[in-house]
């Protein structure tokens, strides 16, 4: 299961980088790097810090980077479905797992769960590989019999819903976590947030949050340094994904390369 990166990292922005980034920007250094007003003891700052780390990664994730994902994560003994009715679907959720007729504490969903991106099933205790779980395309989970697999699933009001199997069942998830909340009596010297290179976009978002908060007119130009700050990073990706467009040139008659050094790489 991934974890969160140390403060040690490098690539990752440290809260109190962002903070002094931020104060720096609103001009509260003038004393002090701590400042006078944005400091990180302000009852209002870790709160602010904590929607703009939300604010961010709901961004990266909308716009194709997986910033915060864990995988590898088992959910053992899914109970079979209680009933043969096609009529009924079992789910499992945070609050635990439904059969189809009555719920269980568990297996549950993991509780920083965001959004389900691959499910795999086996049958439990058999030591068996794991195997895909589709998801559903088009109107739903079709009506049929529980087999002995579940073959689809649906992300349906915050749980994953399948028809159901009649034998008892590990899940195998990948998901989108949520970044951990900053807590109120950490020290942010040592809090490392798991978004890459995103120190303007977090500092940026700090800003807008506080100027609001003051009906400062700098939350007009923090909300653009931020929304620049994040697409720069998305473009960065996207060209790491993107490949030149290359068509080789034909053979002359005489066999001779045909204009093979005067093409273009645009």
């Amino acid at each position: 299961m991934s974890q969160a990166p140390s403060a040690q990292s490098t690539t990752y922005p440290i809260a109190d980088d962002v903070m002094q980034l931020a104060r720096a920007m609103v001009n509260d250094m003038l004393r002090t790097t701590s400042g006078q007003i944005l400091t990180n003891k302000a009852p209002f700052t870790v709160p602010l810090l904590n929607s703009a780390i939300r604010r961010v990664q709901r961004y990266f994730a909308n716009n194709g980077l997986q910033n915060y994902v864990k995988d590898d994560v088992i959910l053992p003994n899914m109970p079979p479905a209680a009933s043969n009715d096609p009529s009924v679907q079992v789910n499992v959720s945070v609050n635990g797992y439904f059969d189809g007729v009555q719920s269980h504490a568990q297996p549950a969903l993991p509780t920083d769960l965001i959004l389900p991106l691959c499910v795999w099933e086996r049958q439990s205790n058999a030591g068996a590989n794991f195997v895909v779980v589709d998801p559903v395309k088009g109107d739903g989970l079709p009506s049929r019999v529980p087999g002995q697999t579940l073959q689809i699933w649906e992300w349906r009001n915050d749980a994953l819903n399948f028809i159901g199997s009649n034998i008892t069942e590990d899940l195998r998830i990948r998901y989108e976590a949520m970044i951990p909340a900053v807590g109120t009596n950490q020290d942010l010297t040592q809090v490392s947030i798991p978004l890459r290179d995103a120190h303007e976009a977090l500092a940026g978002w700090m800003i807008y949050f506080y100027a609001f908060a003051r009906g400062s007119v700098m939350r007009t130009e923090s909300k653009k340094i931020a929304e620049e700050a994040m697409d720069e990073v998305v473009n960065r990706y996207v060209r790491k994904d993107q490949r030149i467009a290359f068509r080789s040139h034909g053979f002359s008659a005489g066999g001779n390369i045909d204009g093979a050094l005067s093409g273009s790489y645009k």
